[in-house]
């Protein structure tokens, strides 16, 4: 991957799916892949840790297949759905042959009503121009008192677009920007979720690595919220 600070900036605003196609060759080499697997990762597993019950995962936005790889590694049952081809062309390279993968957009998943125990969502949001309808479809696959994982920036993270690699230039992705208050609220009301746990990132707690510069480019003073990670619960409907 050719350094992110010599690449010459796309002038086209690309869709989330031509972007990421573009991308992939390039996606796991990307400075702020190293950021995230250092920091939301673990605060991920955290979560998820003590899980009971959960039986069968899906990972929308799952890419070249990071957090399933993780769940294989743990002998949990786990689909991917994205709108990428070339993305999930680097999950299969990635994964074993049981690992199922789909081409899919969030606001009309492929699978049918109660599928899943559990949802992972990360850095998806931010792509989605009606998170409303994502997190409704979100509920509708989700069975009863499931969980929904969640990640994305935040809107104090100063940056105007997301910017992808993709060999010597970088892509600039149409993006959301919208604070975590506000897409709790849109998952509470659109898709009846419940906030578990919260854990939010600035620059006093996190793992800076080769993103480190960068970081301090777009956040000088080190206090505002960078991104964040989610748990969620989808109560059971009550009585009638």
């Amino acid at each position: 991957m050719t350094n992110a600070t010599t690449c010459a900036l796309a002038p086209e605003l690309l869709e989330p799916k031509q972007a990421y196609d573009l991308a992939a060759d390039y996606y796991d080499s990307w400075i702020w892949q190293e950021f995230w697997r250092n920091n939301e990762f673990k605060v991920v597993i955290d979560m998820l840790c003590n899980f009971k019950g959960v039986t069968s995962t899906l990972d929308v936005g799952a890419g070249t297949g990071f957090y399933l790889k993780k769940l294989e590694e743990r002998n949990k049952f786990a689909v991917g759905v994205d709108l990428s081809v070339r993305m999930l062309q680097w999950a299969r390279a990635r994964l074993g042959p049981g690992v199922p993968l789909t081409v899919g957009d969030i606001t009309a998943l492929p699978f049918s009503k109660e599928h899943f125990d559990l949802v992972l969502c990360t850095r998806v949001l931010s792509h989605v121009r009606e998170i409303g309808l994502a997190f409704a479809e979100i509920a509708r696959v989700l069975g009863k008192a499931g969980r929904l994982l969640i990640s994305d920036l935040d809107i104090q993270h100063d940056y105007v677009e997301t910017h992808l690699p993709a060999g010597d230039r970088k892509l600039r992705v149409r993006t959301y920007k919208r604070s975590t208050g506000e897409v709790l609220e849109a998952a509470r009301q659109d898709g009846g979720f419940a906030i578990e746990a919260v854990h939010k990132f600035n620059a006093q707690n996190v793992v800076l690595g080769v993103a480190g510069p960068k970081l301090g480019e777009l956040e000088p003073t080190g206090t505002r919220t960078i991104g964040y990670v989610a748990l969620l619960s989808h109560p059971s409907p009550k009585a009638a």
